[in-house]
């Protein structure tokens, strides 16, 4: 809803509304302790504006402007489909265990992954 998807507040907000970006994503890199929340690259001369746009979002989706009906729906429609769930094991293996080799079958899971 802020940043994961297509049509996340931040990407709406600095790709479609502003045009400072080609996309933005929001994010925390996991790793084996706390890992730093990031957000996607803007153009430069645009920086100081995506910033305060960026904390504006924070704000909003903390209480300001709170989460809709139709934001939270359309999130747990696209967010836990198999795919993403692949995605979300992908980095958690991928970060919190970076020299083991880890194999995982997915005979289980439809065809469309």
């Amino acid at each position: 809803m802020l940043g994961g998807q297509f049509v996340s507040r931040v990407n709406l907000n600095l790709r479609e509304d502003k045009g400072y970006t080609y996309g933005a994503r929001t994010g925390f890199n996991y790793r084996r302790g706390p890992g730093p929340f990031t957000s996607a690259g803007v153009f430069t001369n645009v920086t100081k504006e995506s910033v305060a746009e960026l904390l504006k979002e924070l704000r909003g989706i903390r209480g300001d402007i709170p989460i809709t009906e139709n934001e939270l729906e359309y999130a747990k429609q696209g967010f836990l489909g198999p795919r993403e769930v692949i995605q979300l094991l992908h980095v958690a293996l991928l970060f919190h265990f970076p020299f083991s080799i880890i194999i995982i079958h997915c005979r289980s899971l439809p065809p469309q992954c």
